[in-house]
């Protein structure tokens, strides 16, 4: 069974956090914006999308101590990580283009070898938009996580 993973955004980290105490996560209630990528987890899959859309390198993206971080852990496993500024603000200024290749370079990936371009691309488009959105309100990314 894959990992669901709902991407979100929140005004901050309590905000985000109160997703532990709904049913199903951001999903299942109004007024988050969410994107939903099974298994798309972002510890390591985000890590190395954060490395091919800024092009810095690995080391550089985990010294940000926000890369990967969790923010809450709820009592059934299910958990609330933080996605970095600089992957949201990379999202957010990219264009269809840039997302495009960046969507064939990720399918190379050992993290995700063997997933079609063509989805990953329409999840950077989802992802991309949901970022320029947190960002005309003020709100970060973060990722709801649960099996």
């Amino acid at each position: 069974m894959a990992i669901l993973c709902d991407y979100f955004a929140a005004a901050d980290d309590d905000a985000a956090a109160a997703v532990l105490g709904l049913d199903a996560g951001p999903t299942s209630a109004p007024g988050y914006d969410t994107v939903s990528l099974p298994g798309i987890e972002p510890m390591v899959t985000m890590l190395t999308l954060e490395e091919l859309l800024t092009g810095r390198a690995e080391d550089d993206v985990t010294e940000n101590p926000r890369q990967g971080e969790v923010v809450a852990d709820g009592p059934d496993g299910a958990m609330v990580v933080a996605i970095t500024a600089d992957l949201q603000a990379a999202l957010a200024a990219a264009d269809d283009e840039r997302l495009r290749q960046v969507a064939i370079d990720w399918a190379d990936t050992e993290e995700l070898d063997g997933s079609n371009p063509d989805d990953l691309n329409g999840a950077l488009i989802d992802l991309a938009d949901l970022a320029r959105t947190a960002a005309e309100r003020n709100q970060a990314l973060y990722c709801w996580l649960s099996e």
